[in-house]
């Protein structure tokens, strides 16, 4: 299988990563139609069978779209349209929002 071969040494690091409930960022930078978003969507379903949160947060609707209960980023954390260098968005430690992210282990 192509992600098997191609991308399933990236997997097991992954689940390590999300099981540990350690802070870390990856970024995935393949060519389009590679199979990303089926690989994302994999993630936050074995996360969602653990009963862990996960939010699906892309930059476009489109994209958006194609993965299960995604959402563009601001709608998701309330981001102005045309974000600046100095924009900030404020959270309130108790709001709804803060609830959301401290429940989440992970944001695709």
């Amino acid at each position: 299988m192509l992600i098997k071969r191609r991308y399933g040494s990236r997997i097991p690091h992954l689940i390590k990563q999300i099981t540990d409930n350690s802070q870390w960022e990856m970024f995935f930078r393949w060519p389009r139609r590679n199979r990303k978003s089926f690989l994302l969507e994999k993630n936050l379903a074995y996360v969602r069978q653990k009963g862990g949160g996960a939010l699906a947060v892309a930059g476009s609707g489109i994209s958006a779209q194609l993965l299960t209960g995604g959402r563009t980023a601001h709608s998701a954390f309330k981001l102005p349209l045309g974000p600046y260098v100095t924009s900030t968005r404020n959270i309130g430690s108790r709001s709804f929002d803060a609830v959301l992210l401290k429940r989440t282990n992970i944001i695709v």
